[in-house]
């Protein structure tokens, strides 16, 4: 009863360490032994070793030994390894002599009984606790983790189930830190991953994606200029950027932000800090849209996070009032006339406002009609036609659909309003 992926990730790590810490003249050996309740595998080398005051400190997150001699962990390599073997209900010790080397020993537990809570009802639900790839270059983890978000967001009120819907880009060059923050944050969003700039850029041309969280010190592209050109380009200018960096010169976190980043990190960091920092954003991004679908205007200036998607919200507004009194001004028209595919302008659209580019159009018909209407100086039939439907009466029923009263009856309630004033 194990999980493969987990499995190779927790032998690579304590493997990793032990090759980097050992002389090309030293030793390291693999055994693999069962007892009467777990199946353990330890791994001892004769590299440097660890000095006794680091011991119990070494598989806490960000804990680094640095002197002269040694600079030991990755920082989350074995504070990784430690949660993949808790997962497996497994334990991890060490027994090290500094300067004689060292001894890892993992014990997985063997009886079923064990992960009974685990699997439910399904037995598959298990491989998936640990990491399990979802075919689609996605991976999701379900780490029972008291530091998780809760079941509902207090903010929205909105089921946990809209959470796991949304898309983490996770970028960086080292390879457990993005381990780590995907099994982190996998339990509760769909993570994708890239360990540069230029992949980063590649997986935005081909995923939608609700948030990046980005290293800064990458080959290839650093996280500064991906993110300046993910802020740059129209397409990807709405995408929240968390910058994660090594660095904590006010200069370079200033330089951060200059390029468009919604927030920065220096490097050792608090997960749980990170954590809120990721919940607020989002957090933010769907109040905003919960605000849009419950107001009827359309302010380009209060829905955009950004100069890039004021002008682009602007555009488009623009674009469909030019438009307005054609019946078959459709979202081939509009997309072309934008300068963007049809994908495209609806993934941007449904990032900004929630809405599909049908309902933006619809939105904006609505307002003019409105408009027109408080006027007084149109008949309902000329309002219909002005707005840009094909018929009075099929105005009047999504009037009524939108406002939950027919055009008259707005009329009349506006008067009430009025006289109540």
């Amino acid at each position: 009863m194990f999980d493969r992926d987990a499995m190779d990730k927790i032998l690579f790590n304590l493997l990793s360490n032990a090759f980097k810490y050992t002389s090309a003249e030293g030793f390291i050996t693999i055994d693999l032994t069962a007892n009467d309740t777990s199946a353990v595998i330890t791994i001892t080398d004769t590299g440097q070793g660890i000095a006794p005051e680091h011991l119990d400190k070494i598989f806490d997150r960000y804990y680094q030994v640095n002197n002269a001699e040694m600079n030991l962990g990755s920082g989350v390599g074995l504070a990784f390894t430690k949660r993949l073997v808790e997962l497996h209900h497994g334990e991890i010790s060490v027994k090290s002599q500094f300067g004689s080397g060292s001894t890892f020993t993992v014990s997985i537990p063997m009886a079923a009984e064990i992960y009974r809570d685990d699997v439910k009802s399904d037995p598959v639900e298990y491989v998936s606790d640990a990491m399990m790839e979802n075919g689609d270059g996605t991976a999701t983890a379900s780490l029972p983790d008291n530091t998780k978000p809760e079941s509902t967001d207090p903010a929205t009120d909105l089921p946990a189930t809209v959470a796991a819907l949304e898309k983490i880009l996770i970028v960086d060059d080292n390879h457990d830190i993005v381990d780590y923050l995907s099994t982190y944050f996998g339990g509760h969003y769909n993570i994708l991953t890239a360990y540069d700039g230029q992949q980063a850029l590649a997986v935005l041309e081909s995923e939608p994606v609700d948030l990046v969280i980005s290293d800064v010190m990458m080959p290839e592209m650093d996280g500064l200029h991906f993110c300046k050109r993910v802020k740059k380009n129209i397409q990807t200018s709405h995408i929240p950027v968390i910058l994660l960096t090594a660095k904590n010169e006010t200069e370079q976190q200033i330089k951060g932000l200059e390029m468009g980043a919604d927030d920065y990190m220096t490097k050792p960091f608090s997960i749980n800090l990170l954590e809120a920092k990721v919940q607020s954003i989002l957090r933010s991004r769907r109040q905003l849209r919960v605000y849009y679908s419950n107001t009827k205007e359309v302010v380009p200036e209060k829905m955009a996070f950004n100069s890039l998607d004021e002008e682009f919200l602007k555009n488009a507004v623009s674009i469909v009032e030019t438009n307005l009194a054609e019946p078959d001004f459709s979202v081939d028209k509009f997309s072309r006339e934008i300068g963007m595919s049809r994908s495209n302008l609806y993934l941007k659209l449904k990032a900004i406002t929630g809405e599909s580019v049908t309902d933006f159009i619809k939105r904006i018909r609505f307002k003019k009609a409105v408009e027109l209407l408080e006027e007084r100086r149109h008949t309902i039939a000329e309002i219909a036609y002005m707005s840009g439907f094909n018929s009075p009466s099929y105005f009047s029923t999504a009037f009524k659909q939108y406002y939950d009263c027919m055009p008259s009856e707005y009329l009349g309630r506006k008067e009430v309003e009025k006289g109540d004033g």
